[in-house]
């Protein structure tokens, strides 16, 4: 697995038996949320989703595997910059807020506000993001999945409607 830096890391073990297990509940876990659900690695260009499971009743249903998503407004990427070493994101961090200056789409932002919202999201041990997609917004949970070490080396995101996922229990 790349880690962000050009540097690659051999997949441990213990690494490809989580992904294994994670697949096998996959189904099962997508049909008791009844939510879109989806399984994203960091790979060499960010938080990379290598698995979507639709719901019955999916909000949105176009989401390719392979998507890299933003490592500050999609919650697998700030799950993935809260919990992963902060030399293995910052690469991607700089050049996302980079890109999003240049934009316009956001104003200068504050260092100390970001460190804040992670900080956050390893307080409360999930991430969240909301993005409106043709009308209706859609929100997204990410939870961290770690492996023995300790280390985060996937996420899982349930996509469902922003005013659904505030509601949920």
């Amino acid at each position: 697995i790349d880690i962000g830096d050009g540097e690659s890391q051999v997949v441990s073990p213990g690494h490809s038996r989580a992904l294994r297990l994670v697949h096998g509940e996959f189904f099962d876990i997508c049909s008791r949320l009844d939510a879109t659900l989806g399984l994203a690695v960091w790979g060499n260009h960010g938080p990379t989703v290598v698995r979507w499971e639709y719901s019955r009743r999916p909000v949105v249903d176009d989401l390719p595997v392979g998507m890299v998503v933003s490592p500050l407004r999609s919650a697998c990427g700030k799950a993935f910059s809260a919990f992963l070493p902060r030399e293995a994101t910052n690469a991607l961090i700089e050049a996302d807020t980079r890109a999003r200056l240049s934009q316009g789409s956001i104003p200068a932002e504050d260092e100390s506000a970001l460190e804040d919202e992670l900080a956050a999201v390893r307080r409360c041990g999930l991430a969240q993001a909301v993005s409106p997609r043709f009308g209706e917004p859609i929100g997204s949970i990410a939870a961290p999945i770690f492996d023995s070490t300790g280390e985060m080396i996937m996420s899982l995101i349930a996509v469902e409607t922003a005013e659904r996922l505030d509601n949920a229990e």
